[in-house]
């Protein structure tokens, strides 16, 4: 793996991670986690898979102009994002070019 798809992903998780603790957890209750997965293959692609229990939020369907700066970011660098609601957690996935 090349020095610029290393950097996108740390980019990557440090902004999702970021908002996840900064807004996901703001005001709730309760233990709180962020499971965090990194698959590479062989041919260099990868795919960063977080979960967490903070409250819930779609960044696809965020469209808030003003502060979205992070999830613009994400979107640059990435080739596809994937997300779920599951048993009360986010599930994002995040191709990584």
């Amino acid at each position: 793996m090349g020095a610029g798809k290393s950097f996108r992903i740390c980019l990557a998780v440090e902004e999702i991670a970021g908002n996840i603790v900064e807004h996901g957890f703001t005001g709730k209750k309760g233990k709180h986690f962020i499971d965090l997965r990194l698959a590479l293959e062989k041919d260099g692609s990868g795919c960063l898979s977080l979960r967490d229990n903070g409250v819930k939020f779609n960044p696809l369907e965020y469209r808030n102009r003003d502060i979205q700066y992070g999830l613009a970011i994400i979107r640059g660098i990435s080739e596809k994002i994937d997300y779920h609601y599951v048993a009360s957690m986010n599930c994002l996935n995040v191709m990584i070019r």
